[in-house]
């Protein structure tokens, strides 16, 4: 019992010495190396931590939903929140040398360019700028925030450089510490040697749970996010390195979702825009497509009236002759009845013959217009009482005027005709009864419109005329305006209505449309240019004077007239009647052969002239020319069609529209 215990007691010494010996050679030994490597994992604690600080910084700067002031602010928080060590910590200064941020109040904020070294009294700032981003320290005598002032504190710096803000960022910590880390350290391995043994597993335990953790913690969210998942957090709240690192690892994954969000919007936002953009080219295009239909269209008819005017030009001349010869045989044939019931109905056919041309002619925009002010409202108004005796009990009209007093400058009776054309259209399109409404109102056009061609901006007045019938056919819309087209049945329309207000609203500088309404019926638009509302303008003087009667009393005897026609058979007729009149009648088949006889002969009383003529003049430059040179004479111009003056005065000759009687031609010479 005695040698067991004694053994016991010896293997216990042995035991206890060799743990003794063993602990001693272990402090021995190892708390130089532990000194070291702790200082030396200080450092680099100090290290990552400056390093994780500047990446963070690199991120926010770089993101464009971050201003400057936030990227200081936040980084500033951030700092102020990180550990170095113990009494260690982070600032920040600018490449101007201006303390952007430090612990001491003395500095923070301060312009830090003159702070020296006071080991060497070299200028701080440059030695650190010196080490930036070189890996190593720089090793210097300062104070502490708690001990200002007190310049007598070894201490090491780690500074890194981030030139997109022109920063530099510095991880601070004080030698002492780290040296006084390691000290501690081991005089707790002395102190705590003996009971090391014996919690070993408990120390390894609890070092497992506080230390790999953690790292094991944010190993598997590491694999996590590399899986996709973004939404994951790392959970871990402390105040040492791990937990700074758990920190910018949260703040990290926070920013990066940020960013994700951010251009999952930004793609987005790009898809609805290149969608909308889409849809804006596709509308662009089917609008493109409708205007050059449109315009397709307008070349169209612009092509017919071009053909319907020259064909009614040279009608007009056909008519002039023809009508010249039966009024001719009907005057020298006053007492042969059986001829006169020949002729009379061959005048009157031509006299509709004529009709059907001026209608043409007002396609082609080559009618004889006289334009005036117009009330719109009092002239539908006497359009309405007109057309009520023509409209069946089962057919009502009902106006809507937006200003009564609007205006327009157009020929009123053409107008009127328009209207009535419009209205007898709309009834015939419903047999079986119904409502018409006439709406006016002011249009002001400041944005792309489309009517028959598209509208040019200004101001206008908008005359609709609505009804309830059956509408218009796809081939009706193409071809309303196209002369001799008729949705009708046979015999019971010329197919010139349309197009003859076609005419006259081009011709009035105007624009109109036809639709058809949703429900039922169809809508005819006319936009006319608004004239300045006025009271008591007169109307504008007209420069056509052949609807007047014919007072005979002017004695043209031995008076000598030159007659300018290029065509010989209308010349002949017009010349027959002018020596009817009792003129002596000198003749001219062009300008230029007309412009020598008037240099020639100085007692001329007057000129009768086509427009449209061979020569370098044209009626009216020949007309300007004689009065120049017999500002006395009469001067009366003749044509087929409409010629636009280039100037409206006084002093404008008279124009008469082929065919005409010889009455009229003798109240022109009056």
């Amino acid at each position: 019992m005695f040698l067991q215990q004694k053994l016991s007691r010896t293997f216990f010494s042995a035991v206890t010495s060799i743990l003794l010996v063993l602990l001693i050679s272990i402090y021995w030994y190892s708390v130089p190396l532990i000194n070291k490597e702790i200082y030396q994992i200080e450092k680099n604690a100090s290290r990552l931590v400056l390093n994780n600080i500047y990446e963070l910084a690199r991120n926010m700067q770089l993101d464009p939903q971050f201003s400057k002031k936030e990227v200081v602010d936040r980084l500033q928080q951030i700092i102020k929140n990180s550990v170095v060590a113990k009494t260690g910590y982070l600032f920040i200064f600018d490449e101007q040398g201006k303390m952007l941020y430090h612990p001491n109040p003395n500095i923070n904020g301060t312009d830090a360019l003159k702070l020296k070294n006071t080991h060497n009294g070299k200028y701080i700032l440059a030695e650190l700028t010196s080490v930036a981003d070189t890996g190593k320290e720089l090793e210097y005598i300062w104070d502490k925030p708690t001990d200002a002032n007190n310049y007598s504190h070894h201490k090491i710096s780690l500074v890194r450089h981030l030139p997109e803000l022109g920063w530099y960022i510095c991880s601070s910590v004080y030698i002492d510490e780290l040296q006084s880390s390691g000290k501690l350290l081991s005089k707790r391995i002395l102190t705590m040697g003996l009971i090391t043994f014996m919690f070993a597993i408990f120390l390894a335990l609890l070092f497992s749970y506080w230390v790999t953790k953690p790292i094991n913690k944010l190993a598997l969210i590491a694999r996590k996010v590399s899986q996709g998942d973004l939404t994951v957090t790392s959970g871990i709240s402390r105040t040492d390195e791990l937990g700074i690192l758990g920190k910018a690892f949260d703040d990290m994954m926070h920013q990066m979702r940020e960013n994700i969000e951010m251009l999952d919007l930004k793609v987005a936002s790009r898809t609805k825009t290149l969608s909308t953009t889409n849809a804006q080219l596709q509308q662009a295009l089917n609008e493109s497509q409708i205007a050059q239909k449109k315009l397709a269209q307008v070349q169209h008819i612009n092509a017919i009236g071009q053909l319907a005017g020259g064909l009614a030009h040279d009608f007009n001349n056909l008519l002039t002759i023809i009508l010249g010869n039966l009024h001719a045989a009907q005057k020298n044939n006053e007492n042969n009845e059986p001829l006169l019931l020949h002729l009379l109905p061959a005048i009157k056919a031509s006299h509709k013959g004529s009709e059907i041309t001026n209608r043409l002619l007002s396609f082609s925009r080559r009618q004889y217009l006289r334009p005036c002010r117009v009330k719109i409202a009092m002239l539908i108004d006497e359009t309405i009482v007109l057309l009520k005796g023509s409209l069946p009990s089962k057919i009502s009209i009902k106006t809507d005027y937006a200003d009564i007093n609007l205006q327009v400058y157009v020929d009123a009776n053409q107008l009127e005709n328009c209207l009535i054309n419009l209205v007898l259209n709309a009834k015939d399109a419903m047999p079986n009864g119904g409502e018409i409404s006439i709406i006016v109102i002011k249009k002001t056009v400041d944005y792309p419109l489309q009517f028959d061609e598209e509208v040019l901006f200004g101001e206008y007045v908008d005359i609709s005329i609505i009804d309830n019938g059956s509408g218009f056919s796809e081939q009706a819309l193409s071809k309303a305006f196209e002369p001799f087209f008729t949705s009708k049945e046979t015999h019971q329309g010329s197919g010139l209505g349309l197009s003859t207000v076609f005419g006259f609203i081009k011709q009035s500088k105007g624009y109109i449309n036809i639709t058809n309404k949703e429900n039922s019926g169809a809508q005819i638009s006319l936009l006319l240019p608004l004239l300045p509302y006025t009271e008591n303008e007169k109307n504008v003087k007209t420069i056509f004077q052949d609807d007047k009667k014919t007072i005979k009393n002017a004695d043209f005897s031995n008076k000598l007239i030159l007659l300018v026609e290029d065509d010989n058979d209308v010349r002949a007729i017009i010349r027959e009647q002018l020596i009817s009149f009792g003129l002596n009648v000198i003749e001219a088949s062009d300008s230029d052969e007309a412009e020598q006889l008037i240099d020639t002969i100085d007692d001329l009383y007057g000129m009768v002239s086509d427009i449209s003529m061979p020569g370098k003049k044209d009626g009216f430059e020949l007309a300007k020319f004689l009065k120049n040179h017999s500002p006395n004479c009469k001067i009366v111009l003749m044509s087929g069609y409409f010629h636009q003056p280039k100037e409206l005065n006084e002093d404008m000759p008279i124009l008469l529209k082929k065919p005409f009687m010889a009455d009229k031609l003798f109240q022109a010479l009056q």
